[in-house]
């Protein structure tokens, strides 16, 4: 082996594993044409990733952040909040992909309002005791997608997990399952435009 030179691992080392693409989930709402371009590249460079990872492992499962249910309506609801994340699916689903949900409606309604009250929440106090309430439904969450994802996916299979990269950070998954980060180019400069415009 060269000095200073990484070596690819082979595709054989995974091929046998549990894998898990992992997204994160970036979509564009808006008038910034700027931003849409970037977005759009970022989706591509996803795609064009995955085609490569692929190799070790077709998309057998496709997890998303948010989807409650695996019906056509919900489906179709993804593409009102991001075309280009629906058409990635679509392709995998055409290819033999199965969409397969990872949240429960409850606790997922209840995250997503205990987050929007934190937001808005003024008083310390309050905002502290909100926030431990928040904490206890946050990992009552990640814990149902972990066991949602873990019974879903089975020896050598390969799956894409579309979710937040900071929430998916908080999810410990065993040694069983290969973790494959998909960062694409364009993601460095997604997050030096959105720097520059805070």
């Amino acid at each position: 082996m060269e000095l200073g030179k990484i070596e690819k691992p082979s595709v054989e080392k995974f091929s046998e594993k549990k894998k898990l693409y992992c997204v994160n989930h970036i979509f564009f709402q808006g008038k910034d044409d700027e931003f849409k371009s970037m977005v759009d590249r970022y989706w591509t460079e996803i795609d064009e990733h995955l085609r490569k990872l692929e190799i070790a492992g077709k998309i057998k499962k496709i997890f998303v952040e948010g989807l409650l249910y695996e019906d056509e309506e919900s489906i179709s609801s993804i593409k009102d909040i991001n075309e280009n994340l629906y058409s990635l699916i679509k392709k995998r689903v055409d290819e033999g992909g199965q969409i397969v949900p990872i949240e429960e409606e409850g606790t997922f309604s209840a995250f997503l309002d205990l987050r929007n009250c934190l937001f808005i929440v003024r008083n310390r106090e309050v905002y502290e005791k909100l926030y431990v309430y928040f904490r206890e439904v946050a990992e009552k969450r990640f814990e149902a997608i972990k066991k949602a994802i873990l019974e879903a996916l089975k020896e050598g299979e390969s799956a894409l997990l579309v979710m937040d990269e900071n929430l998916r950070a908080t999810i410990e998954f065993p040694d069983e399952i290969e973790i494959f980060l998909v960062v694409p180019p364009s993601y460095d400069e997604i997050l030096k435009y959105l720097r520059t415009k805070r």
